[in-house]
């Protein structure tokens, strides 16, 4: 049995031939099954349950005798996806409104659908990967980043996660995903500034290290934008936001000492701008945005926008049927329903 979202499940009914031959509640969800050769042909099904109250199928022949074991795929897309309505009066929306257009794995185009599922804004908790940059170009900042740190992580929701990567030349998960907020505040303390830095190995991490449950999540970057040390490139890091379908939020922070210092000011003008293109490329081709901040208020208004912005998003789930391939799902509202879609 294949979860490959990694939604919470309450379990995993299997049948042989109709019946129900068993109920398992815990991973790894898995059935040995003995099939004689006068039962090949055996359809075999297995059916998932979330604690949503949504369920998803799978099903598969096994017409080979003697063979013991096969894997059941139950496959689940989910788009996040953001709705800019013209009508606000209207009712909630609902499944029924969206369609989705999915593509067959040889390329011919699918049939359209409604998404089997809709989870609402509200009810769908944050996943949250703050980044950290410590590298020595950060230590200027280090007070007004953990100022900021705190008044974030009090303003989440008791379902919210957030989890802590720091970076230099490397990337080290420093507190896993948790919902427990307390505890960042008192683990960015523990943190040393100093050394180069690698970016792009570093979103890399942060994005490996946040667990494949439901939600909306983003990994949020705290850095001046540096790169010196990374060995991944550009289309590496955006290809791997693409298919963890992770929002990357950018929040640039430069040294409000600039301002004071012009002779240093005009000499970063012509980086200041390429690093902003840089990280503003990255940030939206994820589905996220970039900010910048020079001291702790303006960091406290970045991250106060990214948890906004995160929880104004939908996300519509997609159970794939045989032969569909979600690479290249598209969703639009129904004719007649006011709005715009962005998806994420």
């Amino acid at each position: 049995m294949v979860h490959a979202s990694g939604r919470r499940l309450e379990g995993v009914e299997f049948l042989v031939g109709g019946e129900v031959v068993e109920w398992q509640s815990s991973a790894p969800f898995l059935l040995l099954l003995n099939v004689d050769e006068a039962r090949s042909g055996v359809v075999v099904e297995a059916r998932a349950r979330f604690e949503d109250g949504e369920t998803a199928e799978g099903a598969l022949v096994v017409g080979s005798p003697g063979r013991l074991a096969e894997q059941v795929d139950v496959r689940i897309l989910e788009l996040p996806f953001q709705l800019r309505r013209r009508d606000r009066s209207r009712s909630e929306l609902t499944a029924a409104d969206l369609i989705v257009s999915l593509v067959s794995q040889d390329g011919s185009g699918g049939a359209e659908r409604s998404p089997e599922a809709l989870l609402l804004e509200e009810s769908l908790p944050l996943r949250t990967q703050l980044l950290i940059d410590v590298s020595g170009t950060m230590l200027e900042e280090r007070e007004s980043l953990g100022l900021a740190l705190d008044r974030f992580a009090r303003s989440l929701k008791p379902d919210d996660e957030i989890g802590l990567v720091e970076f230099r030349e490397t990337a080290r998960v420093v507190l896993p995903m948790s919902a427990d907020e307390l505890p960042l505040v008192a683990a960015f303390e523990t943190l040393s500034a100093g050394g180069g830095t690698a970016l792009l190995d570093a979103i890399a991490t942060a994005v490996a290290a946040m667990p494949a449950t439901v939600g909306r999540r983003a990994v949020v970057l705290l850095s001046d934008g540096i790169d010196e040390h990374s060995t991944l490139g550009v289309a590496d890091v955006d290809g791997l936001l693409r298919r963890a379908r992770v929002a990357l939020y950018v929040i640039h922070v430069e040294s409000d000492s600039l301002a004071r210092d012009p002779i240093r000011a005009r000499a970063r003008i012509r980086h200041l701008s390429s690093i902003r293109g840089f990280l503003e490329t990255r940030a939206r081709g994820s589905g996220g945005h970039y900010c910048f901040a020079t001291d702790q208020a303006a960091i406290e208004d970045c991250l106060a926008e990214v948890v906004e912005d995160l929880r104004r998003t939908h996300l519509a789930v997609i159970h794939l049927r045989s032969g569909e391939d979600g690479s290249g799902a598209t969703l639009k509202l129904r004719p007649g329903i006011p709005g715009r879609l962005m998806i994420r």
